[in-house]
């Protein structure tokens, strides 16, 4: 529902008797974007037991990025943002909706030259960890976010298949 525009998320994630994630998308709070994911819809996702899974395309990463691409001649002169912007989103929706909703969603098929630095590639997912660790986030809670969510999200989703 990562595309879906807001109004048809919220209806979605209400109709839906399943979880559903949200695959590729991040918080509007902290970049506001009409791509991005507003607060209301995230309570509506997580009480249904859903996820949210980030992006990576600096556009949707940092509000800054946005306005100096929108300022520019050609994205090419607007250098990519710090990581540290991804891990601001994983910190608001840990504090807003808690850690076990909360995965990656890369989207390298649609954002790899757009990624923040370090995140070009799937080389970079060590640096995610590296930055939660040191934002204080416990290994459990890395793990989540690094996967564990993914399996208990899919687990969930099955129960519902199998009805």
């Amino acid at each position: 529902i990562t595309h879906l525009p807001e109004s048809i998320r919220q209806k979605a994630i209400e109709v839906s008797e399943a979880p559903l994630c949200i695959s590729h998308s991040n918080v509007r709070s902290v970049v506001d974007s009409r791509f991005n994911v507003t607060d209301s819809t995230l309570k509506i996702l997580t009480k249904k037991g859903g996820m949210i899974c980030l992006t990576f395309c600096s556009d949707y990463v940092s509000m800054d990025y946005r306005k100096q691409v929108m300022k520019a001649d050609t994205r090419d002169e607007v250098p990519m943002p710090d990581m540290e912007k991804l891990i601001d989103h994983i910190d608001y929706l840990k504090k807003n909706i808690g850690i076990d909703h909360i995965g990656i969603g890369s989207d390298y098929g649609g954002s790899g030259r757009l990624a923040p630095q370090g995140l070009e590639t799937i080389e970079g997912f060590p640096l995610i960890i590296y930055h939660m660790l040191k934002r204080g986030y416990t290994e459990e809670e890395i793990e989540k976010v690094m996967g564990l969510n993914y399996i208990r999200f899919f687990e969930r989703v099955e129960g519902f298949a199998i009805k």
